[in-house]
């Protein structure tokens, strides 16, 4: 039983970047996997839109305060099909790439960008966006709400980030947080 348990483990280790979003896809959205259709083209108004790269990011909040993290894959609609990320505009992978991670350090903070890792992975003539995200080791992830310092704390609750209470936060925090004293 042990021999058959470390060969399925070897077997994961040696998956490529590809493999194990095939993988992720076939599991489908969850606590820890969430699909995003783009990441800044709003597919309805069919233009660039906050709102959509704000709710990549609250996603990403949501799996850093989480206990075990999460997988962001963008370019993937609800279903788990592979759109990639043309609509989207960048103008190469690694640009969109850094455009993810800015909005990181800009809507979450600076300390929390090493608890995520940006990848692009190339499907056909597109790619996506993986974002794997580590739950946060440096305390809660708050993510700023415009420029007048709002903040909001989220958590994911099924395959859902939903937003806590101010109240509710605070409980949350005090139990997932603890900080050891010096």
């Amino acid at each position: 039983l042990i021999t058959m348990m470390l060969g399925e483990v070897q077997k994961t280790i040696h998956l490529t970047d590809r493999q194990r979003i095939e993988n992720l896809l076939q599991a489908g959205e969850s606590t820890a996997v969430e699909f995003k259709e783009t990441f800044r083209w709003d597919v309805r108004e069919e233009q660039r839109s906050k709102t959509i790269k704000q709710a990549s990011i609250k996603t990403i909040a949501a799996f850093l305060n989480s206990p075990f993290g999460g997988h962001l894959l963008i370019g993937v609609n609800d279903d788990g099909n592979i759109l990639g990320l043309t609509r989207d505009g960048y103008d190469t992978a690694d640009k969109a790439v850094l455009a993810v991670g800015n909005a990181i350090e800009d809507m979450l903070g600076l300390i929390h960008g090493p608890s995520c890792d940006i990848k692009a992975v190339s499907f056909d003539e597109d790619y996506i966006i993986q974002v794997k995200v580590v739950p946060s080791i440096v305390g809660p992830a708050y993510m700023k709400l415009g420029k007048r310092d709002k903040k909001a704390f989220f958590i994911r609750n099924g395959a859902q980030s939903r937003r806590l209470s101010n109240e509710d936060a605070e409980r949350y925090v005090a139990g997932a947080f603890t900080l050891e004293e010096e």
